[in-house]
């Protein structure tokens, strides 16, 4: 079971509501969250390490920096979410705030891998650099 901290740090990485108790985190948050997972772990092995995670998000840090000036806007980090999925926006938002650690409104390439860094760190339960599916899950929204 992973200790409270943990869960919270995870939560505010992923930015769910803070008002919101872990085990009462919405459905629709839970999804979010392992649709993030998923699409980190790229070999669909349900382990994710820090280097898969880097090679993921420096992929995605290129492709979110449409106009290539190297830093990340939201209305750039939001581009391929329809205006209709208020929630996934918002969710989305509250993600990016949370990477952008100067509060500059801007995400720089090192903010965003750190972010991932973050993630393994908070979820990472058993201290091996690898976080399982489970782990991921259990942090999120333990049961």
């Amino acid at each position: 079971m992973p200790t409270a901290s943990r869960v919270a740090a995870l939560m505010m990485l992923l930015a769910l509501p803070l008002a919101v108790t872990p085990a009462a985190a919405g459905e629709a948050d839970r999804d979010s969250a392992l649709r993030w997972y998923d699409g980190v772990d790229t070999d669909h092995n349900e382990m994710v390490d820090a280097a898969e995670m880097n090679r993921v998000r420096d992929k995605r840090f290129a492709r979110y920096d449409g106009d290539g000036d190297d830093s990340i806007t939201l209305d750039e980090f939001n581009f391929s979410v329809p205006e209709d999925l208020g929630d996934e926006r918002e969710r989305r938002s509250r993600r990016f705030a949370v990477m952008d650690r100067d509060g500059d409104s801007l995400l720089t390439k090192e903010e965003y891998l750190q972010f991932g860094d973050r993630v393994i760190q908070a979820a990472d339960q058993n201290g091996d650099g690898v976080v399982t599916r489970q782990e991921f899950a259990d942090t999120v929204a333990p049961q």
